[in-house]
């Protein structure tokens, strides 16, 4: 009970999962750690193990009774933060534990959404495995294929169109994949896109299309394929 009763004591479990410190961890418990209490941002020591991939602890954390389903200050649980990270073992030990797939943070994060973002095809492929929803949405309307093809994730946004996602989904603001791919640069994403049918004419909701976002930002590469497909349709 001394870490209880002691300010002294507050954040050590944290900090001793965060490092990977097992020994120190299981000592911390058995003097009366509170495996539930949270410390810096909401986050539990269940949660610095995962930001920091310490799977041992880990386990040991959860079969002491650490809440799976935790959330931080942000409304991120565990798996979150493991699909933020690109984390595949630890994702999978979560999941196996019993982590939501379909939690939000809410305004819509999923742990999908951010392993979309991240671009790690084997955490995405996991996650939809598990039944995480493709067409999943956040508040500003953005889904793990427009986040893809944003950031230039190929492998990704080629297994997301696979399992259905939507290739002309718009965002708040009107831009699709191909709008997102283009304005970035990303020639690889912007030609699977094509291939899969995009609508290289749409436009945002400023009236910009694929290829004026392109010029804007000078990706001569991607201004050429999006031209080479405009005069041959």
């Amino acid at each position: 009970m001394l870490l209880k009763r002691n300010k002294i004591g507050r954040g050590l479990l944290h900090w001793a999962a965060f490092c990977g410190h097992e020994s120190i961890v299981q000592r911390l418990l058995e003097m009366g750690a509170d495996v539930a209490e949270k410390f810096k941002f909401g986050r539990t020591a269940l949660f610095m193990a995962v930001m920091n991939g310490r799977e041992a602890v880990m386990k040991l954390l959860l079969e002491k009774g650490a809440d799976v389903e935790s959330k931080d200050e942000a409304g991120d649980t565990p798996l979150s933060r493991a699909a933020w990270d690109g984390r595949e073992a630890v994702v999978k030990l979560l999941l196996e534990k019993g982590a939501d797939v379909k939690s939000d943070n809410g305004i819509g994060q999923t742990p999908l959404l951010w392993a979309a973002w991240n671009g790690t095809e084997a955490v995405v492929k996991l996650l939809l495995d598990k039944g995480a929803d493709v067409k999943c949405k956040d508040r500003a309307g953005q889904t793990p294929l427009l986040w893809a093809a944003h950031n230039g994730n190929e492998a990704v946004v080629m297994l997301l169109l696979e399992r259905g996602a939507d290739v002309e989904f718009k965002d708040r603001y009107g831009k699709t994949p191909l709008s997102q791919a283009a304005e970035k640069g990303h020639k690889a994403v912007v030609k699977l896109l094509l291939e899969k049918g995009a609508n290289v004419e749409s436009k945002d909701d400023a009236g910009d299309t694929p290829l004026s976002r392109a010029a804007w930002n000078g990706h001569e590469a991607v201004v050429k394929l999006l031209l080479e497909k405009i005069t041959s349709s």
